[in-house]
């Protein structure tokens, strides 16, 4: 009833539905299954298409959605890493280093600058309104319309998420210990308290989406962007394709479903897309097969050389920050239920920013005799900096420096290869019997990115020529047999570097649009082909030519 006097008009919407971590392999599996309904009406009736893409190198979230949502992601080589030319550690949850990244990368023209908003999501794709959106905490002038803000602190709504992430943490442990009992593996250690996070992702913010996206399609508004965090923090511990995670994927199907209804009442025509930022691929953890950590093999490298003090960061931080970003804007508000969840988290906010995890890990200071070296995991990409030398160190200085470790690290069996730099040769892919030549395309003895595609070489390639590159990226080796990759970190999915269905993203697009002619490459490609295809359907309607048929 609030929105029925709104403006009415034939240009349509868009609507982007981003499922975080979603492959199109999963995507396919969980349809054939009868776990998404809904997308598998959309394909069999025609009136939506399935396109993969291929995201960077980088497969995972602040990278891709910086390049869907500001069109480049340049800058950001990794989840987590040493940045040399800031002299910090940036973690890309963090809302201070999302809006760092914001402000070096938005050119104004985001793909939600034509007054969209964004719901949950890393960037802002400079949207003016924007709910859980890290890049942007704080700003009042990039914050919510307050009647849309209403819909979260509804009795009812608040009602049913207290009862559904009631449900959802006893389920979190009853599958747990079902998966234990069973002895399924590869499996993770599951702590009872990851349920209470497990359940923000799942119930608490996937039914404010549901409330949120609800109301900015009544209202009208041009285009939105909203993450579904669930099905990829599921995955993270149970396993991609396991009963957990598709039981999370029937759920967001539902959401989708209800949307699609909504539609049918709003003032103007929709296009819906669903995608996802990157897939995930699976396997038994590295400390799990080989019994130590990514860097108790790099100390052990180092240390005949010279004394090290490491600082190795692996937790698993991306789910805890998408709570505190929602938690956050909670607190901000006006409301009898904002003034009371503040007094509750008063302990743990901070210039009204919450934080319910550890403290960040620090990288310490400079000791006399004492290297440094920072290492750091993002899945089955791992990376290693040394902040002694505030210049990308080359091969030749790593050579004289630490005469075992390249060596080391590419002969160990987790690692498929190590990326580095040549003052002599510029970038290479290093691998067990053989080199190439990023600049050059030269192989020298086996090829050592052939079996990760075709674009292998164009992502190894642009992630050498970030300024801010680490000194050694590593990417972890793949099970030609089982298609298992072994993450660097503590996570049965995983994503962030080469291998596996962690490259296959998808997005499902309205059928009226045409498809593109050259493959996906790079988040950024992905960008500039939804803003083309939206500047085209409203050039339509502006010139006269009434909206396509089959509009959701």
């Amino acid at each position: 009833r609030r929105y029925r006097n709104a403006e009415r008009t034939d240009e349509p919407g868009f609507l982007f539905l981003e499922i975080d971590g979603l492959s199109e392999p999963v995507l396919l599996k969980a349809m054939a299954a009868g776990y998404m309904p809904t997308l598998k009406r959309w394909l069999d009736e025609g009136s939506h298409r399935l396109m993969q893409w291929d995201p960077d190198l980088s497969s995972q979230t602040s990278a891709s959605q910086a390049g869907i949502l500001l069109g480049s992601n340049e800058g950001i080589p990794t989840f987590r890493w040493w940045d040399k030319p800031r002299q910090q550690l940036m973690v890309s949850s963090k809302m201070g280093t999302a809006h760092e990244l914001e402000l070096q990368l938005s050119t104004g023209n985001g793909l939600l600058a034509n007054g969209g908003a964004g719901r949950w999501n890393a960037f802002s794709g400079d949207a003016a309104d924007n709910i859980g959106v890290f890049s942007v905490f704080g700003d009042a002038s990039r914050g919510s319309d307050n009647t849309v803000l209403g819909f979260l602190f509804s009795p009812y709504l608040l009602s049913r998420i207290l009862t559904l992430y009631i449900i959802d943490v006893f389920r979190e442990w009853w599958q747990s210990w079902q998966q234990r009992r069973q002895d399924i593996r590869p499996r993770i250690d599951r702590p009872w308290k990851y349920a209470f996070v497990r359940s923000g992702t799942t119930t608490a913010m996937q039914e404010a989406s549901r409330a949120l996206l609800t109301a900015d399609i009544l209202r009208g508004t041009p285009e939105v962007y909203n993450t579904f965090f669930g099905y990829d923090e599921v995955a993270h511990h149970s396993g991609i394709l396991s009963p957990d995670s598709l039981k999370v994927l029937r759920t967001l199907d539902h959401v989708i479903a209800h949307l699609e209804r909504v539609t049918h009442e709003a003032p103007r025509p929709y296009y819906i897309f669903v995608l996802s930022d990157h897939g995930q691929s699976e396997g038994a953890t590295f400390e799990q097969i080989y019994g130590v950590s990514l860097g108790d093999v790099v100390q052990k490298l180092i240390e005949p050389h010279r004394p090290t003090r490491l600082t190795e960061i692996t937790e698993d931080d991306e789910a805890m920050g998408h709570v505190n970003a929602a938690l956050s804007d909670v607190v901000a508000g006006d409301s009898t239920t904002a003034r009371t969840v503040r007094r509750l988290l008063r302990k743990r906010t901070s210039d009204g920013k919450v934080s319910l995890d550890r403290k960040d890990a620090a990288v310490p200071q400079p000791s006399p005799g004492v290297t440094d070296v920072v290492v750091l995991a993002s899945g089955n990409l791992g990376v290693i900096s040394f902040p002694e030398w505030p210049h990308l160190m080359t091969l030749e200085e790593l050579d004289a420096a630490f005469p075992a470790l390249v060596p080391g690290l590419v002969d160990h069996p987790g690692v498929s290869l190590a990326l580095v730099t040549s003052a002599e040769h510029g970038p290479l892919a290093i691998g067990k019997t053989g080199v190439y030549y990023l600049e050059t395309g030269r192989v020298e003895g086996q090829d050592p990115i052939a079996r990760f595609g075709p674009h292998a070489a164009r992502h190894l390639l642009r992630e050498a020529k970030f300024v801010n590159v680490p000194d050694i990226v590593l990417i972890g080796e793949v099970n030609e047999q089982t298609g298992e990759t072994p993450a660097f970190e503590d996570k049965l999915g995983n994503h962030g570097g080469l291998g596996g269905w962690q490259r296959e993203a998808f997005v499902m697009f309205p059928a009226e649009f045409t498809p593109a002619v050259e493959e996906i490459v790079g988040a950024g490609h992905l960008h500039d082909l939804l803003k083309q295809w939206m500047a085209e359907s409203r050039a339509k309607v502006a010139g006269g030519v009434a909206a396509a048929d089959g509009l959701r």
